[in-house]
């Protein structure tokens, strides 16, 4: 299912219109594009790049997000103005849906669902964490990097280049919580990286530790389990939310 994005006065249907060439007259939702299948759209707390991620947003979530104003400044393209809007993940219909911006460029006119499934927001009674609590690192090793960040309390995209290996691996790790003979502080993730057609299933495990690596320390003892391959061991730090 598509991402919608339910706009809530004409007067932005018309904005629309003018300023997306792939509008429609008469559609009245958004969709996602121009994000790859391993990557994801950032959902930020202010109309910035610099500012906080509050979530990441994976291109077939089935959640919604709402248009709460026009996309703004209207004095620059259309693909680099900021629009705000509320994530509703699907996972957490019931509770706090996060406020944030997204780039322009990233959404388009589709039209609406219909049916009476349909996920509408819902007032929030007690809000809790949106993302997991797996903390979003940057980790280095031995000619290896990997970039962990949370979609939701369970998927976490992982970017990766590898020793011997051309270009970037994409991929997702899930959070399963800690197993019973496992540290209380470990995070463990699992999962697997993509480059073209070649897959590595992989599992991650991090830990607060104090480390050093290459010559630089770091907050974090990462060690990366690839299941057709030797243990890779290195350190990280923390990576913005």
């Amino acid at each position: 299912m598509q991402i919608m994005i339910f706009k809530r006065a004409l007067p932005l249907l018309a904005a629309l219109a003018i300023t997306t060439p792939a509008a429609a007259e008469a559609a009245s939702c958004l969709r996602i594009v121009n994000v790859s299948a391993g990557d994801a759209l950032n959902l930020r707390q202010g109309p910035s790049t610099r500012s906080a991620i509050l979530a990441r947003i994976v291109p077939h979530d089935t959640g919604q997000l709402v248009l709460d104003a026009p996309c703004t400044p209207m004095s620059v393209p259309w693909a680099e103005r900021w629009c705000p809007v509320t994530y509703t993940p699907s996972y957490q219909v019931n509770l706090a849906s996060p406020r944030g911006y997204v780039k322009a460029r990233f959404i388009r006119d589709a039209p609406c669902a219909t049916t009476q499934n349909e996920v509408r927001p819902v007032t929030p009674t007690t809000p809790v964490p949106v993302l997991s609590p797996v903390p979003n690192v940057s980790a280095w090793g031995q000619d290896w990097t990997l970039s962990v960040g949370a979609v939701n309390r369970r998927e976490h995209i992982a970017r990766m280049t590898i020793p011997g290996s051309r270009g970037e691996w994409l991929g997702t790790l899930n959070y399963n919580g800690v197993p019973a003979d496992a540290p209380s502080n470990i995070f463990m993730l699992s999962g697997e990286v993509r480059n073209g057609i070649a897959m590595i299933p992989l599992s991650v495990h991090i830990t607060p530790r104090s480390c050093t690596a290459n010559g630089r320390r770091g907050s974090y003892e990462v060690t990366i389990y690839p299941t057709n391959g030797d243990k890779l061991t290195g350190c990280a730090d923390p990576a913005s939310r």
